[in-house]
């Protein structure tokens, strides 16, 4: 439901104005400005999904602008606007504030009568006001509610559908019981937004034995980010085979079997704070809802009279920060925040040839996560910067024997922004910080973008498993666009934006045959634009994969570059790019790929004797010592093409086995592979902490073959346990003790 909060500002006006309540959004703010206040102002709104441009209110001759996007397809809205008048000249200046940040004041406040435009836990979605001898002299606003972002349930679609709903702040404890095959039941216990625990419904079936497990969460300084599982079956039939969830701060154990599709319910910024579904004997589904997560407060560390408040607000992350000091005072901060791709820089203070302490941020790799720093009765009198990468910048400042320290952060958080005090043309008396959870580590290698200056920085992120298609759009002055369809681990197909010229009607296309093939490298080349002497972008492109090379596209001219890594494969790009692509970098994963077994044991190795030889096998490599490979009877069977040193058990039913190693040499390294003519494509490599190791084996009508590598010169020594397993294969044969 609408609320409509009335004009403030002046009460002299000669016509009224109301853009109505009609929207879904507010996207961007004009505002014009002069020494005599707002001349005009203009909003423009999304209306069910589709971009409306909004008329200009007033008029502008000789004035300032200033515009303030609202990215709403990030989930960013407009909460509040802060606003100063007089009875005479109106509105003389605004501030805007979303969800996620605040924007520049914009004009003049001096001796002004302030005003605030908000309402708690609901959003902007129009405006109303009035005009007088050209100009706003008063500014009113539409309200409604802020609802939760819905993911529907993942599983099967059977059973009683439940619903936890929406009217809660958070999760404190989560209740599952796990059977051999699935999950019996799930029971949340809630905290509303008054601060009371609720108990939540059970779903599912309490009639059976199985294993508890609880997941208790301090909803004071922590919150459900994500829940990952695995369910088998469709909507007619599926059941929910194992959960995990991931809170600010941990992650649970995981419910249940790893078997089935993986699914993921996780959104980007938000925080879960119901959940709904369908149960019977079982989970059948699970779904949830999320809110935007909002900055974090910290305390400012007031300490004089007479000074000036300023506030930054909260931004994507930190790009720089450098601090002017003199003898014992901090006398300005200079900050570059990133905000969607800009640089946005904010000075408070004033430098009178100070020293100056410069402290750059690898965003968006690295964040401040907090800052210390001294300060005594009057002013802050040293600062001193961390990042999550461990680094400690310089100290500024110095300390006075009446100091005292401060701190301000929050665990799992990185500073997004600051807001304090400062004397004039003096020093800075106060300062405080805004927090916000840092984003999960990204588990790829940023490699650096290639290429030449100019553009907008643009980047994918590196979330995905691997590439399906690129798309390449040329022209006559070389390549005009890029977009990359990506797979991630739930198989999903993502496709991401288009960076270039986005009105190019055709693209070329170049296919992987996912998962079998996929990117190691890129090659191109980079020049100035015909007639221009500064506008250089890239030129050429060619995309090269474990099986083949793309043809060229583009122009074969200008300095070239590469984008690789040995033993990896990109699963990302970024770049930069206007309406040509000027710049362009990728993320790559360890690729464990198709392996070619002779690499290991030479041309006597013949596969397709393997797979006649058996239809599960364990294959054990050592050195010269003797090893042995025994199945359930105890035999171990020699296979065409082998040496001595490696042998074969086969199973046909379920068995035990165990490895073995040889004198003085320790398996390190197990390989679960499937067979696809002509090379085996590894599913699973496993790290043996221990000399000896059994294994419940399982067989099934698929050929595996597990290959053991021995811990000896060569032998690669990064951990590769978090890719053991791979969703694409059926893991249930695999139980490791």
């Amino acid at each position: 439901m609408t609320q409509r909060l009335e004009a403030e500002g002046s009460k002299t006006w000669s016509y009224k104005w109301d853009d109505k309540s009609d929207h879904d959004d507010v996207t961007k703010i004009y505002v014009n400005y002069s020494p005599n206040g707002i001349e005009s102002i203009r909003f423009d709104y999304v209306k069910s999904g589709k971009p409306t441009d909004g008329p200009f209110h007033g008029q502008s001759f000789d004035t300032y602008t200033h515009t303030f996007e609202i990215n709403h397809l990030k989930s960013e809205h407009l909460e509040s606007v802060e606003g100063y008048y007089t009875e005479d000249k109106g509105i003389q200046a605004l501030r805007f504030k979303t969800n996620l940040r605040i924007s520049k004041p914009i004009g003049y406040h001096d001796r002004c009568t302030k005003f605030i435009l908000a309402v708690e836990g609901k959003k902007i979605i129009g405006f109303h006001g009035s005009i007088n001898d050209w100009r706003v002299y008063s500014l009113g606003a539409y309200f409604t509610w802020t609802t939760p972002t819905r993911i529907d349930a993942i599983g099967g679609k059977v059973g009683t559908k439940w619903d936890d709903g929406v009217n809660q702040a958070g999760i404190t404890k989560i209740h599952v019981r796990s059977g051999q095959k699935d999950i019996q039941f799930i029971k949340f216990e809630y905290i509303d937004k008054d601060g009371n625990l609720r108990d939540g419904p059970i779903h599912g079936s309490i009639y059976r034995r199985g294993s508890p497990h609880v997941f208790e969460i301090k909803h004071d300084e922590e919150y459900l980010v994500s829940v990952e599982g695995y369910y088998e079956g469709d909507d007619e039939c599926g059941v929910i085979q194992a959960l995990q969830f991931r809170t600010n701060i941990k992650t649970s154990e995981l419910m249940g079997s790893k078997t089935g599709k993986k699914f993921r319910l996780v959104a980007s910024g938000m925080k879960i704070v119901g959940f709904h579904g369908y149960a019977e004997k079982n989970l059948n589904s699970l779904g949830a809802y999320f809110t935007l997560l909002t900055p974090t407060k910290l305390d400012c560390h007031d300490t004089a009279n007479e000074s000036t408040f300023w506030d930054d607000g909260a931004f994507e992350g930190i790009r720089k920060v450098s601090v002017l000091w003199a003898s014992n005072r901090i006398s300005c901060l200079r900050i570059n925040y990133e905000n969607t791709g800009k640089v946005e820089k904010r000075d408070h203070g004033v430098n009178f040839n100070k020293k100056e302490e410069e402290f750059v941020v690898d965003f968006p790799n690295e964040f401040i996560t907090s800052v210390m720093g001294t300060m005594n009765s009057s002013q802050i009198t040293t600062l001193i910067f961390k990042t999550s990468k461990g680094r400690t910048s310089q100290m500024s400042g110095c300390h006075t024997s009446d100091s005292v320290e401060f701190v301000l952060e929050r665990k799992g958080c990185a500073i997004v922004g600051f807001y304090g005090w400062y004397k004039p043309g003096m020093y800075i008396t106060a300062l405080g910080a805004y927090s916000f959870p840092m984003p999960v580590t990204p588990t790829a290698e940023k490699l650096e973008a290639q290429g030449c200056a100019g553009g907008a920085p643009w980047d994918d992120g590196s979330n995905f498993e691997g590439v399906r298609k690129i798309y390449i759009g040329t022209g006559e002055d070389g390549i005009v666009s890029v977009k990359f369809l990506y797979e991630n681990d739930t198989h999903e197909i993502v496709v991401g934006d288009d960076h270039g010229n986005k009105n190019l009607l055709q693209h070329e296309e170049f296919g992987l045959d996912y998962p079998w093939e996929y990117l190691t490298s890129v090659e191109g080349s980079y020049d100035v634009v015909p007639g221009s002497e500064e506008f250089e972008v890239i030129i050429m492109l060619k995309f090269i994969t474990n099986k083949r090379t793309s043809t060229r596209y583009g122009l074969e001219d200008g300095p070239r570059f590469v984008l690789h890594k040995e033993g990896h494969k990109i699963v990302g790009f970024h770049g930069k790019s206007s309406t040509m692509l000027h710049q362009l970098g990728v993320h790559v994963k360890i690729s464990f790929g198709i392996l070619d077994l002779k690499r290991f044991f030479g041309h006597g190795f013949d596969s397709e004797s393997l797979v006649r030889a058996a239809v599960l096998g364990l294959v054990l490599r050592c050195g010269s010592a003797a090893c042995s490979m025994r199945g359930s009877g105890g035999a171990a069977v020699q296979c065409r093409g082998f040496s001595h040193h490696h042998r074969l058990a086969t199973t046909s039913s379920s068995s035990r086995c165990w490895i073995d190693g040889g004198q003085g040499e320790e398996v390190t390294y197990v390989y679960a592979l499937k067979y696809n003519h002509p090379k085996w494509v590894i599913v699973r490599r496993i790290h043996i902490e221990k000399k000896i190791v059994s294994c419940n084996v399982a067989a099934y009508n698929s050929k595996f073959l597990v290959m053991t590598e021995s811990k000896k010169d060569g032998v690669h020594e990064f951990d590769m346990r978090a890719k053991m397993d791979n969703p694409r294969f059926d893991t249930r044969v695999w139980k490791w003790q």
